[in-house]
């Protein structure tokens, strides 16, 4: 299987491309979770009847930034010498990061044509903050994940399973909130109901891709040996 990786990929990754990869891996990755703690401003924001968009706007421009250094980054993974299975250890985490990005945008797609959530009953309004806290969280334990595992690959298993343990309290509170939504349909138009699940399960999927992020990290992990 792959290890040479120990002496591939690694001996690769320091060697004479090291400098513009690893930086630009970093820099996606940056974006990436950035995109997280956008939404979840921009959730606090109309949760308080602010208006969001200036923060969905950075939101949007930083997905898109995240999307061309994913296709820049698998480009020079194309262009490099590290044989196949290293090739797609790296390409499947660097497009499992950009997935983060792309469930944060599609979160604050919903959320821009959401009405008010500062009507929302205040039971349903600190679910969903608990949520979003809960998601940052999950988006920097999956940064701290990822830039540790070529220094030290056992601290970066410790915060892959702090990930794993966010996103299961993710997943409780996203229970909750559809449970209080339920609970409080009498209170809210039809169509609200289905922009604010729809944009409930863009945040758990956002949590979803942090998840499988570190899964892969756990794999490259294995291969490094």
């Amino acid at each position: 299987m792959g290890l040479n990786l120990a002496s591939g990929l690694i001996g690769w990754l320091y060697g004479r491309r090291k400098s513009r990869l690893i930086s630009s891996v970093v820099r996606h990755l940056e974006l990436a979770t950035r995109c997280v703690e956008d939404i979840s401003e921009a959730t606090h924001r109309a949760l308080n009847n602010d208006n969001p968009i200036d923060i969905l706007e950075l939101l949007n421009e930083k997905e898109r930034e995240a999307d061309t250094y994913r296709r820049s980054i698998i480009y020079e993974l194309s262009k490099s010498e590290l044989t196949a299975e290293d090739k797609d250890d790296l390409s499947h985490l660097v497009k499992r990061v950009d997935m983060i990005a792309d469930y944060a945008r599609g979160a604050g797609r919903i959320l821009s044509i959401l009405p008010k959530l500062g009507d929302l009953p205040v039971e349903l309004k600190s679910c969903i903050r608990d949520m979003v806290e809960l998601l940052v969280k999950c988006g920097q334990a999956t940064r701290r994940c990822v830039e540790t595992l070529l220094e030290d690959k056992e601290e970066a298993l410790k915060y892959a399973d702090k990930v794993e343990e966010i996103e299961e309290g993710i997943d409780e509170v996203y229970g909750r909130c559809r449970r209080l939504i339920v609970d409080n349909s009498d209170k809210m138009p039809v169509a609200h109901i289905i922009f604010l699940v729809q944009f409930l399960d863009a945040l758990e999927n956002t949590a979803d891709s942090c998840e499988d992020t570190v899964d892969q990290v756990r794999v490259i992990a294995i291969h490094i040996g």
